[in-house]
């Protein structure tokens, strides 16, 4: 009785309008309400099905005659071993008529040799149908979760069919194509797709469906207001991480639309889905965009130049993975980071190959230094090395950095930076602007020094260090 209540739920707050037929998708069930013609219901034994809020029972037959994708591969297997059965029949039949072959000796060996052949060519035909009923079968079982049809066991015009959420994958996605870019401007079409696929066994065809990225039947728990108490030995993980839990947003062309209702709820009219598992894809929203265009890189971090696109949306996604094409490459899962100051977007549209980034450590020096010879002062530092190897003239953005204190017993002095396209700004970062004509290349030396008291650490520590520079 709490699956037929959940269903009856399910049904009154999804349901609007009246149709012959109807799906509502849910990230832990599915509910289906079919128009049928006939019993037959589909290629799936573990489905719970209900006729006037009552379960009915399921039958599995021998025989379909229904046309739909699953159906036709389900027959074509069947007549393909009825053709391998008479095969296997024939070949019995003549290998009887020559174990009992009764002639004289010339007209044996003629005749044993035509029956041979005959032999030979019903063996390659039965080659060749088990190897296409075994590729057949296999692509039958993976889309099926019965090797018989299954019928209802009583005549229903609108069941109600309640299959496992697994059997339909649902997924929303972006996508963003670079149509074109002009030095440091680029236009982008960008859109969110939901795409549905199908392995339930059952073909869906419904006047309305609605994909839901709710749980039906998840547990609702009532909480109330407690205080949250720091102690002393909580202190650091509350500074750390704040509150207990965080919660993460759900991650989840064709011209086919899908209607966005709010709160992550789309609708598509006139559905067909057949249990083929092939993906489809629906709109939800689409436009035509522009974008800053730029290549930079983080030397300090990862020494690949990548392709920054940064723009506004003109439409909330879901996901901040991105489905991204560029010329002739394609990137599947692309992460976006929104900024909050500017509400736009930020996105490494791929990598590019014809800038060469170089960076390595200068030599550590250190020496005493304050007025009684108190402090350790260690000079440090690094270099860059941008060449362009490709046969375009290229601006670049190398982003690193020098540290920062976060006490005042160190000091981070003697800043120098060798590079007139680089300026240091707030927290340490190093922004320069490189402009190479084709296999030009350009170097970047940061220096810097370390300041501290000596006593800011043991007499263990301090010996380790002097030893090691």
């Amino acid at each position: 009785m709490k699956n037929i209540r959940i269903l009856f739920i399910i049904f009154i707050l999804f349901s609007t309008t009246t149709f012959a037929s109807s799906v509502n998708i849910f990230i832990d069930s599915t509910t289906y309400t079919p128009d049928l013609k006939s019993q037959f219901i589909g290629f799936n034994k573990k489905i719970e099905i209900y006729c006037n809020w009552s379960e009915v029972e399921k039958e599995q037959r021998v025989e379909v005659k229904e046309d739909c994708y699953l159906c036709n591969l389900y027959n074509s297997i069947n007549q393909l071993e009825n053709r391998l059965t008479e095969l296997r029949n024939k070949e019995k039949v003549i290998m009887d008529l020559l174990a009992n072959l009764k002639t004289n000796e010339n007209t044996f060996f003629k005749m044993s040799e035509q029956i041979s052949q005959q032999l030979t060519k019903i063996e390659e035909e039965k080659s060749k149908l088990q190897n296409l009923v075994d590729l057949k079968r296999k692509k039958f079982q993976k889309l099926t979760k019965s090797e018989k049809p299954i019928f209802i066991s009583q005549k229903c015009k609108n069941p109600i069919i309640s299959i496992n959420r697994k059997d339909i994958d649902v997924n929303l996605i972006n996508s963003l194509k670079i149509l074109s870019v002009n030095k440091n401007k680029a236009i982008l079409e960008v859109a969110k797709i939901l795409k549905l696929s199908n392995e339930s066994g059952i073909d869906i065809k419904a006047d309305e469906a609605n994909i839901i990225f709710q749980y039906a039947q998840k547990e609702i728990r009532t909480f109330e207001f407690h205080p949250k108490v720091i102690y002393p030995e909580t202190l650091e993980y509350f500074l750390s991480y704040g509150e207990e839990r965080y919660v993460k947003a759900a991650v989840l062309t064709d011209r086919m639309i899908a209607e966005s209702k709010g709160n992550r709820n789309y609708r598509i009219q006139n559905l067909y889905l057949p249990a083929n598992g092939l993906e489809k894809k629906f709109s939800v929203k689409n436009a035509k965009i522009n974008a800053d265009f730029s290549l930079i890189v983080y030397p300090f971090r990862d020494k690949n130049v990548y392709r920054q696109l940064i723009f506004k949306l003109p439409f909330n996604i879901d996901t901040k993975y991105w489905d991204v094409k560029y010329k002739n490459e394609h990137f599947s899962k692309v992460y976006s980071k929104f900024n909050y100051d500017t509400n736009s977007y930020i996105l490494f549209a791929g990598i590019d190959y014809d800038i060469l980034v170089k960076r390595e450590n200068l030599i550590k020096k250190r020496k005493p230094t304050g007025f009684l010879r108190n402090k350790l002062k260690i000079k440090l530092g690094y270099k860059i090395n941008v060449s362009n190897l490709g046969k375009e003239t290229k601006e670049i953005k190398v982003i690193d950095r020098v540290p920062i204190s976060g006490d005042k017993r160190i000091e981070i002095a003697d800043v120098n930076i060798n590079n007139k396209n680089c300026k240091l700004e707030e927290k340490g970062k190093v922004s320069c602007n490189i402009q190479l004509k084709p296999q030009e290349s350009s170097e970047i030396v940061i220096k810097y020094a370390i300041v501290f008291d000596k006593k800011l650490f043991n007499k263990e520590w301090y010996e380790e260090l002097m030893n090691k520079y």
